[in-house]
């Protein structure tokens, strides 16, 4: 069950197998002193192998958002599902090589004055896969209507592995070999008496995917397949697909292309992430027992990676039309539903023989970027005169372009040309405030009997811990934008928050409004604000002294102790019954779940 209706499905089918390494790696760093010099220079080498096989999608899934009847259920009873999912059992089999050499120098300037410098080389390898499962569309050859030569029956535009046009081996996108990152940073002691120092530094750092984000090609066509359907009826939802009900594949040279089947593209002249990180830090000692800490840290990520989609829907308007089709013209007396979906993409519009074996075509986009700023403060004490303390507290803020994590999974949530359109607060990670505090607290030795029986040598130690409001997006359910697309935003109307919110209304519906049909709501992702985080445990413990060489230690634990409830972010689909609702969120699928309520630990040992 989902905020913006359900699913229905078989089950796996098949057993997930997941096989990783072996994942060789090999490292040696060197260090050599020379005068005021410490220059290092040193190597490694990573290699990841991962397998797997899925049959996750194989039965097949119905879901139902109210997209006829506008309720979910009702939808269900009538037997009208709004999409149709199946899929083949999905195999992948990827390699990465890491490589990664460097030299830096520290360079001792004076007493008090340090800094390092230094560069490393990083090229990026892409993965590959000894089978060849990638997949790439070119627009180019779509338009000219060329095939590849490795399966007969491919349609125009896409490419393979062992096709004259893919010229990058056995990989998804290009390898970048000329990959350079520099990074400098000093420490200063002002005053040269160890008790005040000024750091700053910056360089540059390289990420790339994770080698699962490219399991989509394992199931997408030629070697699998996924084929989403729109608006069918559950009784038979291949009633109206041309040749019926497509599997199971049988790959070979001679395999049969699906219709309106779902591919993952990527770049050529793919360019990996890499981030621009730069701080600076000042810490203080005051006296003899405090420390005083104030950092500030910013960074931008270029080329993150983000999804679009290269074969939207297109909006047609809502009176009667006629589209060309493969066989001729089809009339329609409404020209733009969620049951012609696939017949009103972009490629489908174009050419409709060619068109048809297309749905949705993910390109891996490396435009994205990102940036973040974060402001620390900390403030510590050693024990001395049984007490001591630490406590922080962070400003931050991110912003960035959509990440796709695994792109294919989710589909893409970008249009061509609108890649900023949803740009706005990062998800799950932009926590604009934290306050962390712990302290320890102990009793001193009594000189009275009665007192250091009961009062010594007790240690208590609260630990308070406090989040601003978690960010969720708000999104209709439904694609009243008639796009294809998986996440539509409503129009943002009024003020979101009721003036008094409790778990059942923490956000109103009355603030959000349908967009017209054909358009996107003006309501971006990730900036309507959830519940914050309020939490306090303690621990108490004391240990008594038996005998020589025997105590009993007892601990006491409160996790929660005022029993705050911190909520998950609430039901956030305006379609849903539940909307506005916080919900205990079990799976945790959503990566924000409910905190726990109290509970209390009693605990005894003996020592001896």
């Amino acid at each position: 069950m989902t905020g913006n209706g359900f699913g229905i499905s078989g089950g796996s089918g098949v057993t997930t197998q997941n096989a990783t390494g072996p994942s060789p790696n090999a490292s040696e760093d060197i260090s050599w002193i020379q005068g005021a010099h410490q220059i290092g220079f040193g190597a490694s080498y990573l290699h990841n192998t991962a397998k797997f096989q899925t049959g996750f999608r194989a039965p097949g899934q119905a879901t139902f958002n109210g997209q006829t009847t506008g309720i979910p259920l009702a939808d269900y009873l009538v037997g009208f599902a709004s999409s149709w999912t199946q899929g083949t059992v999905g195999y992948w089999d990827n390699r990465y090589h890491y490589l990664g050499l460097y030299i830096q120098d520290s360079w001792k300037l004076n007493s008090r004055l340090t800094i390092n410098y230094g560069v490393r080389y990083e090229p990026y390898f892409a993965p590959s896969s000894k089978y060849g499962y990638y997949t790439h569309f070119d627009q180019s050859l779509f338009n000219q209507n060329v095939h590849g030569s490795t399966y007969l029956n491919a349609p125009a535009g896409l490419i393979v592995p062992g096709d004259s046009q893919y010229t990058i081996g056995n990989a998804p996108e290009g390898s970048r070999l000329a990959k350079f990152v520099p990074r400098i940073g000093a420490v200063w002691d002002p005053f040269g008496d160890g008790k005040m120092t000024l750091r700053a530094a910056y360089g540059q750092f390289t990420d790339r995917q994770y080698i699962q984000s490219y399991t989509s090609y394992g199931t997408n066509p030629p070697v699998g397949d996924t084929v989403t359907l729109s608006g069918v009826p559950i009784n038979n939802p291949w009633a109206s697909y041309a040749g019926g009900n497509p599997f199971p594949l049988a790959v070979n040279k001679n395999l049969n292309f699906p219709t309106f089947g779902n591919y993952l593209t990527a770049p050529f002249n793919y360019k990996p992430p890499y981030m621009n990180q730069w701080n600076v830090s000042l810490q203080r000692q005051i006296g003899s027992d405090l420390l005083l800490t104030v950092n500030y840290v910013g960074n931008n990520i270029i080329h993150l990676t983000t999804g679009t989609q290269l074969n939207p829907a297109q909006f047609l308007g809502l009176g009667a039309c006629t589209i060309q089709g493969p066989a001729g013209p089809v009339n329609y007396p409404v020209c733009s539903t969620t049951a012609n979906t696939n017949q009103r993409r972009v490629l489908y519009r174009q050419n409709p023989v060619a068109g048809q074996y297309y749905s949705g075509v993910n390109l891996l986009d490396d435009g994205g970027t990102g940036t973040y700023d974060g402001l620390y403060v900390s403030v510590q004490k050693r024990l001395s005169h049984g007490f001591s303390a630490l406590a922080n507290y962070t400003w931050s803020h991110c912003i960035s372009d959509v990440f796709e994590p695994q792109l294919g999974i989710a589909n893409a949530v970008n249009l061509p040309g609108n890649r900023r359109t949803f740009r706005s607060n990062c998800q799950v990670s932009d926590q604009r405030q934290v306050f962390n505090s712990s302290f320890v607290f102990q009793t001193p030795s009594f000189g009275s009997k009665v007192l250091r029986l009961l009062a010594s040598d007790w240690q208590i130690s609260p630990i308070v811990k406090i989040k601003s409001s978690q960010f969720f997006s708000v999104t209709t359910g439904v694609d009243g934008a008639l796009t294809g697309q998986p996440t539509e935003t409503p129009n943002l109307i009024g003020n979101p928050y009721p003036s008094s919110q409790t778990v059942t209304n923490w956000v109103s519906g009355a603030a959000f409004g349908a967009p017209a049909a054909g358009t996107y709501g003006n309501l971006g992702l990730n900036n309507i604000k959830g519940p914050g985080t309020f939490q306090m445990d303690m621990a108490i413990t004391r240990t008594f002294n038996v005998r020589e060489k025997q105590t009993l230690q007892f601990r006491a634990d409160a996790f929660n102790l005022p029993n705050h409830m911190n909520g998950a972010t609430p039901v956030a689909t305006t379609n849903s019954a539940a909307f506005g609702q916080i919900q205990a969120d079990i799976s945790g699928t959503s990566g924000l779940t409910a905190g726990d309520p109290r509970i209390i630990q009693l605990a005894l040992k003996y020592v001896f």
